[in-house]
């Protein structure tokens, strides 16, 4: 297959055109796209001892099968490289130099008595290969330039499985391990970003996980803090408030949480938006997470500068917003950038996004939207252009 002039969306649609699921990761490199994708390539996963204790549990069913077939050990130090992966049975499906390498197997992740991959002699053979009972995944690593000297590093996966009961039996096996794979994939990047001396935040990507951990728990020994001094609470304000976005959304407000504890420095807006991955678009799972989410109030509540909260779902898109009022625009900026990190694990991808909008607070917003108009940002997503209360 010739594939030096097309786009690597087009490779992937000629290997995999109608994908069961899409895993998608970007961030921006200071280095140029060759320095970059090389980087990639070459870089070992077990480096990093998060990386090296999830990849060594998905691949436990594996060494246990090779185990009972009378395979032993080398005892050489383990690694997980791409460049390795034809050794594990991958195929190079695409290669443009300096650019773009896509690989493939076929395989059965759901079964412990998967035999290894399928062997394809070709990507030709990979692309019509239609034998019921496995899975089919193409992954594609390219580098993009950005500008003089940067460039966009993308990582994308698709899988799909050839016949409808197993199908079923992939999409099972996948809610078990997909955040496990995505932490992975953002463990790695992050090690990649800091090797190659990238400083601009990339949202999700930054903070390693263990301090991730951190941060929550110390967020949720402050919340109790507050709520034991009568300092937090749950206010019935706006709730039932609709509010309309500039890129023509809408979203209404179910639920709001107020501190009011000592404030410590200037407000500010911040607004994130996600699509929970389990919860999909519509139905009762929906209802339930509205109704249990004030559980999640010590994930955000103790962050240092935390003033109030308004929760936010749009029922026509299953995506959640929350519109904070924050004590500081590098508080809010750290807030989000811990919170990013746990939803990309959770969520759909490409769909946490956040804003922080100095001197500006969230009921300056709704009662005079108009404040907004000269803010920095061309985005609209999170700009509101209008709040109704509840009719009556």
């Amino acid at each position: 297959m010739t594939d030096d002039h097309d786009r690597s969306a087009d490779r992937l649609d000629r290997f995999l055109p109608h994908p069961d699921r899409v895993v998608r990761h970007e961030t921006e490199l200071p280095v140029p796209a060759a320095e970059a994708l090389a980087a990639m390539l070459t870089f070992d996963a077990y480096d990093s001892p998060l990386a090296r204790v999830l990849i060594g549990a998905r691949g436990l069913p594996d060494r246990l099968r090779r185990r009972r077939g009378g395979e032993r050990s080398t005892g050489d130090r383990p690694g997980f490289r791409i460049d390795d992966l034809p050794r594990h049975g991958w195929l190079i499906l695409a290669d443009r130099p300096d650019v773009e390498r896509v690989y493939g197997t076929i395989t059965r992740p759901w079964s412990m008595r998967d035999p290894g991959p399928a062997a394809v002699p070709s990507p030709e053979a990979f692309a019509l290969f239609d034998e019921p009972g496995f899975a089919k995944i193409a992954t594609s690593f390219r580098a993009e330039p950005r500008g003089p000297g940067c460039c966009a590093l993308i990582v994308e996966t698709r899988v799909r499985v050839t016949d409808p009961v197993n199908r079923r039996r992939f999409l099972r096996y996948w809610r078990v391990v997909e955040p496990f794979s995505r932490l992975i994939r953002l463990e790695a990047l992050r090690l990649l970003r800091r090797r190659l001396g990238a400083t601009a935040p990339s949202p999700g990507i930054e903070a390693p996980l263990p301090e991730v951990v951190a941060a929550f728990g110390r967020c949720a020994g402050a919340t109790g803090r507050l709520w034991r001094r009568s300092e937090l609470r749950h206010v019935p304000d706006h709730v039932g408030w609709t509010l309309r976005f500039g890129d023509g959304s809408t979203a209404r407000v179910y639920r709001e949480t107020v501190s009011t504890a000592p404030r410590g420095g200037e407000p500010c807006l911040l607004v994130v938006e996600f699509r929970l991955r389990l919860l999909g678009r519509y139905g009762p799972a929906h209802a339930a997470f509205r109704a249990e989410s004030w559980c999640n109030t010590p994930l955000f509540a103790g962050f240092p500068g935390f003033r109030s909260k308004l929760w936010l779902t749009d029922p026509d898109t299953g995506a959640y917003r929350g519109v904070y009022e924050w004590d500081g625009p590098d508080q809010a900026a750290a807030y989000a950038d811990t919170l990013s990190r746990l939803l990309n694990a959770v969520s759909v991808d490409g769909s946490v996004r956040y804003h922080v909008e100095a001197d500006v607070t969230p009921r300056q917003a709704l009662a005079d939207p108009a404040i907004l108009d000269g803010a920095g940002s061309d985005e609209r997503w999170w700009r509101i252009t209008s709040a109704e209360p509840p009719a009556g």
